[in-house]
């Protein structure tokens, strides 16, 4: 299967903030009192901001909270309801303005976490340090208001991003059948348990006060690893993958980012560095993330950053919402499985055997190590995939090989034929493809979720798989 991976930021580039227009305009720290739409949480995250000496444009932007009830999933908590955040231009604001300063002090990672030493005894890295890491500031800001990133957290959905998909039930998953993503569910669900029983339970006896049972079991480190998931940036140096506070308040639209992130070490910058931070940050010359605009915005606009181009089963597998308009990036992949299903195991086995007594290790290759094609977004599948097809079709007449149904003439043709109708048949029932649904839209960012973006993204598959029977059968 393709590989996904997690957003990160776009530059790599130290920029200083400077002023803008006259001059005279500076970054204020942000302030309790800002607090709007009578959303508490942000408020208690304005004011973490401030203690943090993050520091926020509020002459040109605004951080606007949003509630729905049809389509916020419950935090669970007290029966409160799940807000969603964005940033808006509260007067237009020209291209190259600083809108966010942040100090890497105030980012959610080992080496600012009281966690870190056991994340480092433990030899864990990437992703998974992260995902260890917001699990003990996560349980840190449940038992007290006064830890560390109480502030941050408490606009975090305390369970976890629910409209992801690794949250669904089994029917809304249905909706799924077929697709990649399917796939990558299932080897989600056992990666979170392996990774809970081998990397995770030993901390929680090693480190009980910082990793406590009762805040740190596995549906808790599903709720970080979803939010790692549609939040992290990688920061890199001594910081590596990180929860960005204010970074992460800004939504995607595929292709019309407005900012971008500078400030990131590069990749020679010492990840294992030891060195810490004093209280002025001596010895770090790039000690700030800055978030500027890339274009002009006018005034009363949302704000985004695009998170790259990305196919709809990625944008929901990773953030919990699809794009109507997102059609260049949709994928489906051929593998060795649909020739078995086409065909049968023995069939391909008998093949497999054939090839390997003739040492062919480019055509081994696609039974050992899970290789696949992808069909092309005109419906166009490599060469590569063509040629393999052709010695299918050579060494199964060679063997004298017949289908299940008693045909004993195999070519080319014949298999494109079962194998695209194979992998169309993952699909299941298509009929309700083009039925309306309520379309549930976040009242941030925007998009679909829920029904209305498993349909999508199965409409998009099948189509695409239709296309490539057109072409390659006619």
């Amino acid at each position: 299967m393709a590989l996904w991976v997690f957003p990160s930021s776009h530059e790599r580039d130290t920029v200083t903030p400077r002023a803008n227009g006259d001059g005279q305009r500076r970054m204020k720290r942000a302030r309790a009192e800002d607090v709007c739409d009578g959303d508490a949480r942000l408020g208690e995250f304005l004011a973490w901001c401030a203690m943090e000496k993050i520091r926020i444009a509020d002459d040109y932007v605004r951080i606007e909270s949003h509630c729905a009830e049809a389509s916020c999933p419950k935090d669970g908590v007290d029966g409160e309801v799940r807000r969603h955040y964005c940033v808006r231009a509260t007067r237009d604001i020209p291209s190259d303005t600083t809108i966010f300063v942040i100090p890497k002090t105030s980012l959610v990672c080992a080496n600012n976490s009281v966690s870190g030493d056991g994340i480092r005894d433990a030899e864990l890295g990437g992703g998974l340090a992260l995902n260890a890491c917001a699990l003990a500031e996560r349980a840190a800001s449940l038992q007290s208001a006064q830890a560390p990133f109480a502030g941050y957290f408490s606009i975090l959905a305390k369970y976890g991003e629910q409209t992801l998909p690794m949250f669904w039930d089994e029917t809304l998953r249905k909706e799924l059948r077929g697709t990649e993503l399917e796939r990558h569910l299932a080897d989600d669900d056992e990666a979170f348990r392996e990774d809970y029983e081998t990397c995770i339970a030993p901390l929680l006896d090693e480190y009980p006060e910082i990793f406590p049972r009762e805040l740190c079991d596995l549906a808790a480190f599903k709720a970080v690893a979803s939010i790692a998931a549609s939040r992290a940036f990688f920061v890199g140096g001594k910081y590596g993958e990180c929860l960005v506070p204010c970074a992460d308040l800004f939504n995607h639209r595929t292709g019309e980012n407005s900012v971008a992130v500078f400030g990131v070490e590069d990749s020679s910058d010492d990840e294992d560095s030891d060195e810490k931070f004093d209280e002025n940050n001596n010895g770090d010359d790039n000690r700030e993330l800055v978030i500027k605009t890339v274009k002009c915005i006018k005034a009363g606009d949302e704000l985004f950053n695009t998170f790259g181009s990305q196919s709809n089963a990625s944008l929901l597998h990773k953030y919990g919402f699809c794009e109507t308009h997102n059609e260049d990036m949709v994928t489906v992949t051929i593998d060795v499985e649909c020739f078995e299903e086409a065909y049968g195991k023995e069939f391909m086995h008998a093949i497999y055997d054939a090839l390997k007594a003739k040492t062919s290790d480019a055509d081994i290759e696609v039974f050992e190590d899970g290789k696949y094609f992808e069909i092309e977004r005109n419906g166009a599948i490599d060469d590569e995939f063509l040629r393999f097809v052709a010695v299918v079709a050579a060494e199964a007449n060679s063997l004298k090989l017949t289908t299940d149904d008693g045909d004993e003439h195999i070519t080319s043709e014949s298999i494109l034929k079962r194998v695209l109708d194979a992998r169309m048949a993952k699909y299941g029932d298509l009929s309700d493809l083009y039925e309306p649904v309520s379309e549930e839209q976040p009242p941030a960012g925007g998009g679909l979720v829920g029904l209305a973006a498993a349909r999508l993204v199965r409409r998009q598959e099948v189509e695409l798989l239709r296309r490539a029977q057109a072409r390659l059968l006619g």
